[in-house]
């Protein structure tokens, strides 16, 4: 805290003015598709009264024209609102919303033809399906049509194009540049394929990000070979498609994409989303497809961040950059999207809600909801969708998945206010409500409260839910459902006590047409029906514009309010005829309405009264109240006219609103019944018993009496007992107690809630419930108390047998034994509960692979099932082995079944059950086939589908034309081998070759890509190659090591870039591995080399590796790109690969390599990047912790157990981590480099970490299991189990990241709070995923701000002031880190790191400057006495920090010389009886100081308000205050008064009053009489209110304007205080400067905004309202009359410091 002397002014920003009216619907809802709207002034009194009816309608002249893109409306430049439409048959109109006047129409093309594709979904005509979108900045609107290539009526489906049409409003005309024809784009991620507008259908709503608009495509009845795409196409004229992205590609996608168009082969994966529009956030856009073809992810877990070339059945985060590109960021895919698949059960049914603000947690920043036809509603983390399969047990990684009554389509709604809502409707069912809420851990997670009394239509086409609300205001929220057979419906959107959402009643409409989303505008809203348009509302044409809402404010059951209605006539009124409410208690009376004519112009009031006195909150006995309940109550009033000009409505509505508290004491215990759960008997919990707790609450405004307690056995009827009590220990009965309990007679005042802690314990089995009963004079309340006790549970493990029987020996195995390729098994798990209480499954981890699996991971024997007494509990483990070729090697899979549970064990209940790690076993083997060795086995071994598209692998083809038609591998390789040769494969279905060498072994291809799929002409189960040249290619084992053979080319011509997630960096590896094998039969050593690059500039790291060998070679050259920041690093390797020549005995290969490399290494503010080439290379001999293990990797990786992961689901190796199936120790070693420890698990995942608590976490030996799916040689941990290797040279880990201290002209001020209402910084906001401290600095200063803020790691908002309720905060809650620096905070989920205004330059001294942004004036102040309690002395300026000290030039100036006793100037002594202490300085200034008596030390201040600079002083400060209308001046002498005079004045608004500051208030009373407190207090009110009681007691009879107080002052937010003098109680008058003086806004300056759907409630600040114990100061002169009592006028300067 500071003390200086003096006046400043602040800035005044000027308002940002829109272009069209804020009740517009640009948009299908609102970007985010939260499908809330609270900008449309949609009242519910006014909905529900007999007003509200349909304006006007309209039906088109062609009966199959139809409309499924919804209305949208529109104001240019304050004109009349229209309302416009884009049919089916594309015509566009624009109707005037309130009269339905044709404006404008025009057919952009002939439609598309139904009868062209077969398919009904959309009957007729296919032309504008999707809801346009207009830009306000251009007057400009969007859509998309479908039509033939050459404009004609018809021309069959190979001829339908889509073209994009901008329109510029209100004309139709087309823009220059447009329309955009679409077809022929080629798709980025697949230039494979490319975009056929006969073959696919624009159904979602269109969406604009980064200056493109947004467009999704999906099929026709999935007919046609056709991909779902999303497209940007450019606003700029003559640009076009910008982007477009396949939600189908290769390699997972079917390929070759079939070039016939009627063929169902090109992938689908459509979004259709029931024309829900496409959700956005940012630069990111959220969408949801359908049914797919390619199944890239099989059966195995996926990260989301990893990329994923077949996106059917997912909701899915794509990325726009800056100029428009299209890129996948993450992604979500049900568990079971193959079964979706199967049983057309689309995801795709409806888009993606994102929930707004209200639904943040500390875990996750925003949700995103869906729901499809498979009856599920998907709750997602939008920051990280879930993946596929990354939940436990390979469930679904989202937070909550919900169980519909049926298929959904349309989508969901939600409502922000109250709690907070979302709403869906199952077909043929009733709309449901789900409460937002939080679980015991703070995880988001929602529960069903309420749903709607009526059901929707039994068939398909109920629309989105939408929510609108009045203005923003709670209790007014209207649920929008349109039907397909009742039309449009409403219903109150929050739920009765009884969960029922009420229906609000609505003229009757026709059944809407499907899927659609009612549009609304300024108090009206539309609606289509097959070819017709309904508009709905209140009258349009009001002779009387009236006050509405108007609001009683807190109203006390038992009493009434009044408040008054003001109304101005519109047009000459020949009489108000009366008024009238649909409530009776709200009253209005007809004799105080006007009599006779009311002119044009003419402005009266009346008043209405709430009449609540003979209603009470509870029933009362022997009364005849009525019952009110608190909260919001409503009703609307009429006032009925005879107007005298045509086309006004006789009814004028006005909405009344308040809320009923309660009138005296309300007791009100929660919950309704407390459930202790059960006491396990001889367990620890038997020693304390079990506790639980209650509320006692009293909500009156009055003290509450408790009058007596009593308890009675159950609900039954029976006798109360009452409670004893031993102090305030209360028993009550039945083991029930409560060690601390208020006692009769105790009092509660008026809101105070008590915590009862209760109690329950016995030694005895059973059940117990009791009815406690509390009786008080604010009424009667009970709770239940429920509780159990019974013997320990005992869990019994085993698994079944072949003979049906149980197996229960220890170890429990499900040991499978040999299965054959392409048959099932299946064994059984059985827990059963023998003991005496419910036994809980507190652990289970199913194993789950595409071959070895649970069943039903996610139903049986789940993590917290409850197994009642004497049940069993079962899961179910299958061997679904895949078909494999003949004499295929076999494959073993060994996984577990971790579980554990709460119970004893059945074989020893002396112990708990534990957990068990079930082994899970198979060995898969195949059929052997062809000629066999003499122990049974093939002699020719699978080898591996070859592709022949570098010449031919094997050289000779053996089989003729008949043996062709009989083509099998037995065949094949019964042939080759009576020729001698070691190699035999078949192609294309009936050819057989053979050969003696492999000549292009880097044309291997891996099984899971399954390439060779053709089947064998001679037996349909195997496969004779593929498509593209694939062969089928065996060995014969007598004479070629295949497994050397494979382990040397998975590292010589295998290059693999996998994409890995290090904090919120993202680099791309591309790597090959090295490996050394050695058999009698072959030899091959082959080294190569590894690079990798991750740079912040745009780099090329090229390494080449030539070979020199006597054998042939060839080039594969692999390049991946990696983006990181804003930069591009790329990686260029070329190696070699060899062929060989086999002979019977044996082959000797031997290759040496040279490497070069070029690395770079680049720094940012995101740290530091290195790319590096290094050298793999073998390792080294068996560990002798695991003999299966290498003691070291590459030479400086060595082996230090096996180790435990995933415990409490924390990761054990936290840094960075990449998953592939290429994955060997060497790669995971080379991916880790630079850091301490690396680690393998579950075969495929590497994780890598700086520290490693390697004594916690060991685990045995035995549990790393799992081999490496790179080299089945290696083992790479297991399920939660990690193979570590430690660096043997340390790595410095790298800083902890921190709150950036300075950014920029901007200092850190701490972590604070968004505001309660709306944004804690509005001036500006931009947001990137490249967002540092940095980059909102340079925003913000381009913006003048004076603050600004950084949120959610990648958000930047400005401003001036703070809004109201932001708060500091603890610095540790900002923890969420910026996406473009790793090492630097950038707020978190609703917190701001908030940085001030305050330049850091050089000085002369230690001392640092800081000053807060201001606006240039033309004048400035500079006063005599400045006073620092920041600094002790004067002579500490080398170690001082001067905050905000600003010098700027002026065109006037003053000075005031003030005298302080010299005594009390000095550094060292204190003066005042508030201990400031004060320092001697002096600055220099353009104006003079002078002293008024030479033997005092005076001080000069310089203040001012340009642009802020920084200065060297160290013993002077300044700051700006709010705006004054004049330059004070002040003096001072040894009189009892002080006097303030202005320079110049300036009259501002505020009826000829000054505005003198800001003023500290006394401790004890206030230093001017209180004249009102109200919520509407502005300056304005308060001087007007002021002067009308002055007036009137001054002046008799009859006030005069003369009569005016002359001094006001207004006090926290709503205080107005007036006088002839002031009284500060003997205290100093101090004048307060700085960010803490005066900073409440005036609760009458509130005023309204909506910012993507989101209402936010602001201030007009140019005028404040005090604050706490301060007082904005207004008076009628310049010059006022302080009481010098008190000592010096000072100046307190209120400020944080450090």
């Amino acid at each position: 805290m500071r003390l200086i002397l003096g006046l400043l002014t602040t800035a005044v920003w000027p308002a940002l003015v829109a272009a069209y009216a804020s009740t517009d619907s640009i948009q299908d809802a609102d970007p985010s598709q939260s499908g809330y709207l609270p900008d449309h002034n949609m009242d519910p009194n006014v909905v529900s009264s007999a007003s509200f009816g349909i304006l006007w309608s309209k039906v088109f002249p062609n009966s199959l024209e139809s409309f499924y893109a919804k209305p949208l409306t529109y104001t240019i430049n304050g004109g009349s609102e229209m309302v416009i439409t884009a049919s089916t048959l594309n015509n566009v109109r624009i109707h005037d919303a309130k009269t339905g006047t044709l404006i404008k129409e025009r057919q952009l093309l002939p439609p598309f033809l139904r009868s062209d594709i077969g398919c009904a979904d959309i009957p007729n005509f296919i032309g504008v399906t999707g809801t346009p979108i207009i830009d306000p900045a251009t007057d400009i609107i969007y859509m998309f049509a479908k039509g033939y290539r050459d404009g004609s009526a018809s021309g069959g489906m190979a001829n339908g194009v889509y073209r994009m049409y901008a329109l510029q409003l209100p004309t139709l005309a087309d823009v220059p540049g447009f329309p955009v024809l679409m077809d022929g784009s080629r798709a980025d991620n697949d230039p494979t394929r490319y975009f056929i507008g006969g073959t696919v259908l624009q159904r979602p709503a269109l969406a604009t990000v980064n200056g493109a608009i947004l467009v999704a495509f999906g099929g026709h009845c999935d007919l046609f070979n056709y991909t779902g795409y999303v497209a940007a196409v450019s606003k700029t004229p003559g640009v076009g498609v910008l982007s477009l992205f396949a939600m189908e590609s290769s390699p997972g996608a079917p390929s070759p994409q079939p070039l016939d168009l009627t063929v169902e082969k090109g992938g689908k994966a459509g979004i259709w989303q029931s024309g829900m529009g496409l959700a956005v956030d940012g630069s990111r856009l959220f969408a949801v497809t359908g049914n797919g073809q390619g199944h890239a992810n099989g059966n195995i877990p996926a990260s989301g961040r990893l990329p994923l070339s077949t996106l059917d059945e997912c909701v899915i985060n794509l990325a726009v950059s800056a100029d428009g590109k299209i890129s996948l960021n993450d992604y979500f895919e049900p568990y079971d999207y193959t079964n979706m698949d199967a049983g057309d059960r689309d995801l795709g049914s409806s888009g993606v809600c994102l929930l707004g603000s209200t639904f943040k947690t500390s875990t996750v920043n925003r949700i995103a909801v869906t729901v499809g036809k498979n009856s599920k509603v998907y709750v997602m983390n939008a920051d990280n969708l879930g993946g596929f399969k990354q939940g436990a047990g390979g469930a679904d990684g989202v937070i909550q998945t919900i169980t519909s009554s049926n298929a959904v389509f349309g989508g969901v709604g939600s409502y922000p206010l109250e709690g907070g809502y979302f709403y869906f409707t199952p077909v043929g069912d009733v709309t449901y409500a789900y409460k937002f809420g939080t679980d015991s851990s703070g995880a988001p997670f929602f529960t069903l409260a309420g749903k709607t009394p009526t059901a929707s239509a039994g068939r398909v086409g109920v629309g989105q839910p939408t929510i609108t609300s009045y203005r923003g205001q709670a209790g007014s929220a209207i649920l929008w459902i349109t039907d397909v057979n009742t039309g449009l419906n409403a219903f109150k959107a929050v739920p009765d006590a009884n969960g029922i959402l009420q229906p609000i009643t609505l003229p009757a409409t026709p059944g809407i047409n499907k899927f659609q989303r009612p549009a609304f505008g300024n108090g009206r809203v539309f609606v289509t029906s097959s070819n017709k348009i309904y508009a709905l509302g209140s009258p349009v044409n009001l002779p009387l514009n009236c006050t509405d809402p108007v609001d009683f404010g807190n109203l006390e059951s038992g009493s009434s309010g009044t408040a008054t209605v003001s109304c101005k006539a519109n047009i000459a009124i020949t009489k108000v005829n009366g008024c009238t409410t649909v409530d009776p208690r709200f009253q209005c009376s007809n004799s105080t309405l006007p009599t006779g004519a009311v002119a044009a112009g003419t402005t009266f009031s009346f008043p209405v009264v709430w009449d609540i006195t003979t209603a009470a909150v509870a029933s009362v006995v022997n009364t005849s109240y009525s019952t009110v309940m608190p909260g919001i109550e409503g009703t609307v009033l009429s006032l009925f006219t005879t107007n005298g000009a045509t086309g006004y409505t006789s009814t004028v509505p006005v909405s009344l609103t308040g809320t009923v508290v309660s009138k005296g004491p309300y007791l009100f215990i929660s919950p309704g019944e407390v459930d202790f759960g059960g006491l396990v008997l001889g367990s620890a919990d038997a020693v304390y018993g079990l506790t639980g707790s209650a509320t006692i609450q009293n909500t009156g405004n009055s003290s509450m009496t408790l009058l007596g307690m009593a308890w009675k056995v159950g609900e039954e009827d029976g006798a109360y007992t009452n409670v004893t009590f031993e102090d305030t220990k209360a028993t009550f009965g039945l083991g029930f107690s409560a060690p601390s309990f208020p006692l009769p007679q105790s009092v509660l005042a008026a809101g105070e809630t008590l915590a009862v802690p209760l109690f329950f314990n016995t030694s005895t089995p059973g059940s117990y419930a009791i009815a406690l009963r509390v009786w008080s004079d604010g009424g009667i309340d009970d709770v239940l108390l429920v509780a159990s006790a019974g013997n320990a549970a005992i869990a019994s493990i085993a698994v079944s047998t072949s003979e049906g029987g149980w197996d229960n020996s220890v170890p429990v195995s499900l040991a499978f034994g040999n299965v054959l390729g392409g048959t099932t098994a299946m064994k059984q798990l059985r827990i059963c509960n023998t003991g005496g209480s419910v036994l809980t499954i507190t652990k289970s981890k199913p194993p789950i692979s595409p071959q070895l699996t649970a069943t039903n991971p996610n139903v049986d024997l789940l993590e917290g099932q409850k197994i009642a007494i004497g049940d069993c509990a079962y899961g179910t483990v299958a061997v679904y082995s895949g078909t494999v070729q003949p004499s295929h090697p076999s494959q073993n899979i060994n996984l577990v079944w971790v579980i554990n549970t709460d119970g004893l064990d059945a074989l020893n209940t002396a112990q708990g059950f534990g957990v068990r790690e079930v082994e899970t076993s198979v060995t898969i083997v195949s059929r052997q086939a062809g000629p066999l060795l003499a122990d049974g086995s093939a002699r020719y071994q699978w080898t591996g589908c070859f592709v022949d598209n570098k010449g031919r692998n094997l050289a000779t083809q053996v089989n003729n034309s008949t043996m062709q038609a009989t083509n099998t591998n037995d065949q094949c390789q019964n042939l080759c081998f009576k020729a001698g040769y070691t190699f035999a494969g078949t192609e294309y279905h009936q050819e057989c070759w053979c050969g003696n060498k492999i000549n292009y072994p880097s044309t291997y291809t891996n099984d899971s890509l399954n390439y060779c799929t053709f089947s064998c002409t001679g037996d349909n189960t195997q496969s004779c190659g593929g498509d593209g040249g694939y062969m089928s290619l065996y060995a014969d084992t007598t004479k070629f090591d295949i497994k050397a053979f494979l382990s040397s080319i998975s590292g010589a011509s295998s290059s693999t870039t996998s994409s890995t997630s290090t904090g919120s960096k993202t680099s791309s590896t591309s790597s090959s591995s090295s490996t050394t094998s050695t058999s009698a039969v072959s030899t091959m050593t082959i080294s190569t080399t590894t690079a990798s690059a991750t740079s912040l500039s745009t780099t090329t790291v090229s390494t080449t590796t030539p070979s020199t060998t006597s054998l042939s070679t060839t080039d594969l050259s692999t390049t991946s790109s990696t983006v990181t920041g804003d930069s591009t690093t790329t990686v260029s390797t070329t190696s070699s690969t060899v062929t060989g020549d086999s002979t019977a005995s044996g082959t000797s290969i031997t290759i040496s390599t040279a490497s070069t490399s070029s690395s770079s290494t680049s720094t940012s503010s995101t740290g530091t990047s290195t790319s590096t080439s290094s050298a793999t290379t073998t390792t080294s001999s068996a560990s002798p912790l695991n003999p299966n293990q290498p003691a070291t990797v590459s030479d400086k990786w060595n082996y230090i157990g096996c180790h435990l992961d995933n415990v409490n689901n924390v990761r054990s190796l936290n840094s960075a981590n990449m998953a592939a199936d290429t994955v060997t120790l060497e790669s995971c070693a080379a991916f880790c480099s630079t850091y301490n420890f690396f680690g393998t698990e579950y075969g495929r995942e590497c994780y890598c970490g700086y520290t490693l608590n390697t004594t916690a976490l060991k685990a045995t030996e035995s549990s790393c299991s799992t081999a490496c799916k790179g080299n089945t040689a290696q083992l790479c941990g297991a399920g939660s189990r990690l193979s570590v290797f430690q660096n043997s040279v340390y790595q410095q880990p790298p800083p902890d990241p921190s709150h950036v201290p300075q950014a920029g002209n901007y200092a850190w001020a701490g972590c604070y709070s968004e505001a309660t209402a709306g944004r804690a910084l509005s001036l500006g906001t931009v947001a990137s995923d490249d967002m540092t401290v940095d980059v909102c600095a340079a925003f913000c200063a381009g913006k003048n701000a004076q603050m600004m803020g950084v949120e959610y790691g990648r958000e930047c908002y400005c401003g001036n002031t703070l809004g109201v309720g932001a708060a500091l905060l603890a610095a540790s809650s900002c923890n969420m880190l910026c996406k473009g620096n790793a090492f630097s905070f950038c707020g978190a989920g609703s917190k701001l790191d908030l940085y001030t205004f305050s330049p850091a330059v050089a000085t002369t001294s230690s001392s640092t400057s800081s000053a807060l942004p201001t606006t240039t004036t033309t004048s400035s102040s500079s006063l005599a006495l400045v006073t620092d309690s920041a600094s002790a002395s004067s002579s500490s300026s080398s170690s001082s920090t001067s905050s905000s000290d600003i010098s700027t030039p002026t065109t006037s100036s003053s000075s005031l010389g003030l005298t302080t006793d010299s005594t009390s100037s000095s550094s060292s002594s204190s003066t005042s009886s508030s201990d400031i202490s004060t320092t001697e300085s002096q600055t220099t200034s353009s104006s003079s100081s002078s002293s008024s008596d030479s033997s005092s030390s005076t001080s000069s201040f310089s203040s001012s308000t340009s642009a802020p600079s920084t200065s060297t002083s160290t013993t002077t400060t300044s700051s700006s205050v709010p705006t004054t209308p004049a330059t004070t001046t002040s003096s001072s002498s040894s009189s009892t008064s002080s006097s303030v005079t202005t320079t110049a004045p300036t009259p501002t608004a505020t009826n000829g009053y000054y505005l003198l500051g800001c003023y500290q208030d006394t401790s004890d009373g206030h230093a001017l009489p209180q004249l009102v407190a109200n919520n509407s207090i502005t300056p304005e009110l308060c001087i007007d209110h002021a002067n009308s009681l002055y007036s009137a007691a001054a002046a008799a009879p009859k006030p005069t304007p003369a009569a005016r107080l002359p001094y006001l002052f207004i006090e926290y937010h709503h205080e107005c205080y007036g006088g002839t003098s002031f009284d500060f109680k003997g205290s100093a008058v101090t004048s307060l400067v700085g960010t803490k003086a005066c900073t409440d806004y005036c609760f009458g300056s509130v005023s309204t905004y909506t910012t993507d759907g989101v209402a936010t409630t602001t201030t007009d600040l140019t005028n404040m309202c005090g604050g706490a114990k301060q007082f904005n100061l207004y008076a009628l002169e310049t010059s006022v009359v302080f009481p010098t009592t008190g000592g010096l006028l000072l100046l307190l300067r209120l400020d944080e410091v450090g």
